[in-house]
């Protein structure tokens, strides 16, 4: 039960963000066509008029996403991308298998009140898991997005079923009518040719409509009134036929079909409902102008066929009723009228190539109201290798932020310390909790200095960069040197990635730093590390510029430098729900699917390996996964940041696993850090993973 309300949770988050986004998006354009509509209807012909109706149809079926260079996204930016705010953190960002309720997340344990805020997230998920699926029975509370959801659906259901009713019951009409005579079969034939219409027609009379009507989108069926054919005259009687068959040869039913449907899918939105009263009012329009091109002018016979249909029609439009008719409302019968007599009658009915050029080019601007690329840069951005000025400035940048972090380390000096590091820093080192927050790591480092530890050099190799926007993300091959209080050294290889971010001063603070040890826990020097000791720059000369240059570093730059997006953009939730389906890869022994989620040159370290390279990453993910099988995985997400190129995660996990010899699940807790980048066809792929365990086995 948790599971399914878990999911119906997601779901729902999913629906009111498309529900909200395209609420003001097609609002915007519903607006705009209307006053539109106002302006030029006396100056506009009806079918074009209709063709730009047409574009809200086109628009509601598109999704919110959708984005062009042409359109006004790309000019002003998104418009209605994502409803902020739609789930507390607590219901959005703890997922899947714990299904922790809201109560659990805000608990008032005594045993996590005097926690860190840095251990107390990940021991929620710990205790969570219990000993592996103790956290199903905790209770899950459906959120108002799963309750709107719902509704939705109940909405729906409710007029898909009216829709049902109202299409048994035409279907009755039509087997209740009777066929018309011959010389009436006759008159259609004539009709059909002179509205150039090949498609077989069928025709007949009934006593269930006040008014003419077509129904059926395959092998169409026109239903006249038989009271109208006994009291109007063959002239009359031979435009009511014109203007059903302009119906049939102009695809209405088709069109009528499709606004039936998004009607019912939008029913919630009353602009929509708006729209759709407007389309069937300008449709009537463009078809009275195809009657008179056909009746070559007759605009008297036509406009009286008009009143004598009023005079005895009961016929309303319904939703769904499958028939479209001469007369629809009686309240516009007067502006059909006098727009016919006030507008010439025209020798074309067609919209014409400039018309449709036209239609086009609005097309082209209106419907894509998301930044081109979707979430507001464009997909084909690539990353090219910087320039040697921005690769060496970058460098430099880096190497003095390092520098003058441990010179301030060394000697004590707290405040300068910590103007490199960003208020919501984040260190994972494996073997411990994540540190979270520019306080909890100064104590950390203000213990460390006080017994006595300092930074005597640091060695790296191997080091990749991508500058992306305001962030900067580095892999780091390194071995950091250190002085112990007794007076050793110690040396410590380390891989993991650095993210830094450039402040609007132009300087780096750091973000987060992820490592693993390469060759287990820090011990003594050994005798091979003796040079690079001796040779390791003085941390305490803030000053050096003798550092040795860094071997195989290359740095690349995004050609899309879009800034930082802000916590509550949508892309963020469209990452967390790949980070969803990644995951489930591996519980689902998939393992072999999860190598496609990666780039070509992706980095995988993971328990002191480090893979790189599809080619290596393949090796790793064939191996047999037999030995412990994953049974779950629980995740609660601690960060997502980035923009639409790149977009790290961070999330506390729990990694269940089953003993091959005892049979008994257990359960491992850690972090994970995952950078995800945008690809030229716009999908998402990893580009760096790197996971360490909170626990030393």
């Amino acid at each position: 039960m948790n599971a399914a309300l878990v999911t119906l949770n997601q779901f729902g988050a999913s629906f009111v963000n498309h529900a909200g986004s395209m609420f003001l998006q097609a609002g915007i354009l519903i607006a705009l066509l209307w006053a539109l509509d106002r302006v030029l209807r006396r100056r506009l012909r009806a079918s074009l008029r209709y063709g730009l109706w047409m574009l809200i149809l086109v628009k509601l079926t598109l999704p919110p996403s959708f984005s062009l260079p042409t359109g006004v996204g790309s000019w002003t930016g998104r418009i209605g991308h994502r409803v902020a705010g739609i789930l507390p953190a607590h219901v959005e960002d703890v997922h899947r298998v714990a299904g922790v309720s809201p109560a659990r997340v805000e608990g008032d344990s005594p045993s996590l009140k005097n926690q860190p805020a840095w251990n107390r997230d990940q021991s929620l998920l710990q205790t969570s898991l219990g000993a592996g699926r103790e956290a199903e029975d905790v209770p899950v509370r459906i959120a108002w997005p799963g309750a709107l959801l719902v509704g939705w659906l109940l909405g729906v259901s409710v007029l898909g079923s009216a829709l049902l009713v109202r299409a048994f019951s035409l279907r009755r009409i039509v087997r209740r009518a009777e066929p018309p005579g011959e010389a009436m079969l006759s008159l259609l034939a004539q009709c059909q040719h002179e509205v150039g219409l090949a498609t077989y027609v069928n025709l007949k009379l009934t006593r269930d409509l006040s008014g003419p009507a077509v129904c059926r989108i395959w092998r169409p069926v026109i239903l006249v009134p038989k009271a109208l054919t006994d009291s109007l005259p063959e002239d009359k009687q031979r435009a009511i036929l014109i203007h059903e068959l302009c119906h049939i040869k102009r695809a209405d039913p088709w069109v009528n079909l499709a606004q039936t449907l998004l009607q019912v899918f939008y029913f919630y939105n009353p602009l929509v409902w708006l729209a759709n009263a407007s389309i069937r009012r300008v449709r009537e329009q463009a078809v009275d102008e195809r009657v008179l091109v056909c009746l070559k002018g007759q605009l008297q016979c036509y406009s009286h066929t008009l009143i004598d249909i009023a005079a005895v029609m009961t016929l309303r439009a319904r939703l769904g009723i499958g028939l479209i008719g001469v007369l629809e409302s009686k309240t516009r019968l007067n502006e059909r009228i006098e727009l016919m007599l006030h507008r010439p009658t025209p020798h074309n009915a067609g919209l014409g190539i400039k018309g449709l050029a036209a239609l086009v080019a609005l097309g082209c601007a209106l419907l894509p109201m998301a930044a081109a690329g979707g979430a507001g840069a464009s997909t084909d951005a690539a990353f090219t290798p910087a320039d040697a000025q921005t690769a060496d400035k970058l460098l430099g940048d880096i190497r003095t932020a390092y520098d003058a972090f441990a010179g301030a380390f060394n000697s004590g000096r707290t405040e300068a310390m910590m103007t490199f590091l960003a208020n919501d820093v984040m260190t994972m080192a494996p073997g411990a909790p994540a540190v979270v927050g520019a306080d909890a790591l100064r104590q950390q480092y203000e213990h460390a200095n006080a017994d006595g530890i300092r930074i005597m050099g640091l060695t790296e190799q191997d080091r990749r960069i991508w500058m992306c926007g305001d962030l900067i993300y580095t892999t780091r091959h390194h071995t950091l040197i250190t002085k112990r209080p007794d007076g050793s050294t110690a040396a410590e290889a380390r891989c993991g990635v650095a993210i830094w971010q450039r402040q609007k001063d132009d300087s780096l603070k750091l973000k987060l730093e992820a490592y693993n040890r390469v060759d287990g826990p820090a011990r003594p020097a050994p005798e091979h590390r003796r040079q690079l000791i001796a040779e390791a720059t003085d941390y305490n000369r803030v000053d050096s510029q003798d550092r040795p240059a860094k071997a195989n570093t290359t740095v690349y730059r995004c050609t899309a430098n879009s800034p930082t997006l802000p916590p509550d953009a949508k892309l963020y939730d469209q990452i967390r729900d790949l980070e969803r389906r990644f995951e489930r890869l591996f519980t689902e022994n998939k393992r072999a699917e999860g190598l496609g989620w990666y780039t070509d040159d992706a980095v995988l370290m993971t328990g002191g390996y480090v893979f790189q390279g599809k080619p290596e990453l393949k090796t790793m993910f064939e191996q047999d996964p037999g030995h412990h099988p994953m049974q779950d995985i629980a995740l609660k997400f601690a960060r997502v940041e980035g923009n639409e190129q790149m977009v790290y995660v961070v999330k506390w996990v729990g990694w269940t696993l089953k003993n091959p010899v005892s049979g008994m699940d257990y359960t491992i807790p850690g972090k994970s850090l995952h950078v995800w980048q945008r690809q030229a066809d716009g999908s998402w792929e990893i580009l760096l993973d790197l996971n360490n365990m909170d626990i030393v086995l």
